[in-house]
């Protein structure tokens, strides 16, 4: 018989928005794509109400233009806040101090090493390649 476990749906959600907003600057990215996305189909309704306004005449006044400013404006927001969100990430993930370099030539001299003694890094103990 299955263990039934008890975990809150809130506190699963938390979890994944925190693993979404913890790791990596996607969501600050993906912002910043829907916010330019969001524009351009703007402007290109902005286009089409022009042109039928100009064949056709004006059905509501004042419609057009307002929905046209209130969508470019939110999608100019947008934008703003995802590029200021890309800097944030970027400062984020410079104050890890990290050293990217340091990792890769650690990880490619195991490598070679256990390619050299024909084993692989994960058959060696954790101390043998920590002396590498």
């Amino acid at each position: 018989m299955e263990e039934q476990r008890n975990f809150p749906w809130f506190s699963l959600l938390n979890l994944a928005v925190e693993g979404l907003a913890s790791f990596s600057i996607a969501p600050l990215r993906l912002c910043a794509y829907a916010g330019s996305f969001t524009a351009a189909v703007t402007l290109l309704y902005a286009g089409y109400i022009l042109m039928r306004t100009l064949v056709r005449g004006i059905d509501v006044p004042g419609y057009a233009s307002l929905l046209v400013a209130i969508l470019l404006f939110g999608s100019l927001q947008l934008i703003g806040m995802g590029l200021l969100g890309e800097y944030v990430g970027r400062i984020y993930m410079e104050t890890k101090q990290r050293p990217v370099y340091l990792v890769r030539s650690f990880h490619q001299a195991a490598i070679e090493n256990a390619a050299n003694c024909g084993t692989t890094v994960a058959d060696r103990p954790v101390g043998q390649i920590r002396a590498l």
